[in-house]
């Protein structure tokens, strides 16, 4: 491979240090291989590189996601950056009970591991020309719902001899992933803006280290004016808040939309009061929730979870990456998973999860992915977080996601 020449037409300049590292260690000629490295280090051109690396005319290459929103960005992403190389690039997330048979026609398919799981139980014909296969997201093998669904297709392609790049946020344990699978590993600690981490009492926020002034809190305000401080740090300063459900996203939404609206300029106001109205009309019969959501919009503000549809979805992303007139998303753990929605600050409002019977802390892991959506390359120097907490459990916050390891992935 003509690195120079292929960066170029991906239209990157060069590498940072995380990917030069990894090429530079034989990544590119690694049939086989598990690239570990922070949340928005750059991993995504390191897939494109291999790809491009290991494609055979008239085969087939596959990249493997967790979730259908993270599918749609990377079909976007890649039909534009492959096209230069005349790849066809091909989508598939529904139909489970299908062997997808119109795929055949692609060089490079994006699928959930569910989808994939469907097309290899129903035996499709064109998975014999499947040369390569990127798992993005391969730490979620760990994960109580989609863990098991992703280790079976890897253990069936594994069986199968495929090559494979299996992306990895930071685990202490990836070694094990790789020797599983008879593949190379590559670390990285690389991150391209630095994280500040700082933990919300009742009554301050506290960065680690001081690196940032501490910010004095009324108890019962807490989050609004985080939210203050956020926006203010810099202009068209922007925000990612991470909470637990679906409900908690929509009121917490509504909430900090009195906050937003104060950020908003004239023309903001105008261009809100547009996307707005084509949130609400994004169904031919607005519910409560379109209502809600056009309203928080309006605001400054929006919720994201996996029940709003392609459509707003859409809207709400070029407000927020593009236009920027969109403040803050209020949103759940799916925006963790890959999906680029990178803002200056990350604040996780919900450390706790419901099991059915009692709550209990989140995974380190996870929280570090949320973090990871803090700071903007190319824009921001810094990203920073805000992990909230009572009093009461403060001292743990601190010691599980602050000071302490990951855990490792089973």
């Amino acid at each position: 491979m003509d690195l120079p020449a292929t960066l170029e037409k991906l239209n990157y300049k060069t590498l940072n240090e995380m990917q030069a590292k990894v090429v530079a260690e034989g990544l590119l000629e690694s049939s086989r291989a598990v690239v570990s490295a922070p949340t928005a280090s750059g991993k995504t051109l390191v897939s494109l590189l291999w790809m491009l690396a290991n494609y055979t005319q008239g085969k087939k290459l596959l990249y493997v996601v967790p979730l259908r929103a993270l599918a749609s960005e990377k079909f976007k992403e890649f039909t534009e950056k492959l096209a230069v190389f005349d790849l066809k690039v091909g989508v598939s997330t529904g139909e489970l009970d299908s062997n997808s048979e119109n795929l055949s026609q692609f060089d490079v398919i994006i699928l959930t591991s569910e989808k994939l799981d469907s097309i290899l139980r129903h035996k499709a014909a064109w998975v014999a020309d499947v040369e390569g296969i990127v798992f993005d997201e391969c730490h979620l093998i760990g994960e109580e719902q989609r863990g098991a669904t992703l280790e079976v297709v890897m253990t069936k392609l594994h069986l199968e001899g495929k090559k494979m790049l299996c992306l990895s946020a930071t685990i202490p344990n990836a070694f094990e992933i790789a020797d599983w699978l008879g593949a190379k590993l590559f670390t990285s600690t690389f991150r391209p803006t630095k994280l500040i981490v700082g933990v919300s009492s009742e009554k301050a926020v506290t960065f680690k280290d001081k690196e940032l002034p501490l910010i004095p809190l009324s108890e019962k305000k807490q989050l609004g004016e985080i939210m203050q401080s956020a926006l203010k740090f810099k202009q068209n300063g922007q925000a990612l808040v991470f909470v637990a459900t679906r409900r908690g996203a929509e009121s917490t939404a509504r909430e900090i939309g009195q906050i937003t609206q104060k950020f908003l300029s004239a023309g903001d106001k105008a261009e809100l009061k547009e996307t707005s109205r084509k949130v609400l009309k994004a169904l031919a019969s607005p519910t409560s929730q379109c209502k809600d959501l056009a309203s928080c919009v309006e605001n400054g503000v929006a919720f994201h979870h996996a029940g709003i549809t392609p459509k707003q979805r859409d809207l709400i992303e070029a407000g927020f990456k593009h236009e920027k007139n969109i403040k803050a998303i209020v949103c759940t753990t799916t925006l963790a998973m890959g999906i680029d929605y990178p803002a200056t600050w990350v604040v996780v409002k919900d450390l706790k999860r419901f099991t059915g019977m009692f709550s209990e802390f989140i995974p380190s892991l996870e929280v570090a992915q949320m973090l990871g959506r803090s700071g903007r390359p190319n824009y921001d120097d810094v990203g920073i977080g805000v992990l909230m907490s009572s009093n009461r459990d403060s001292d743990e916050v601190w010691e599980k996601y602050v000071y302490g390891k990951h855990e490792d992935l089973y």
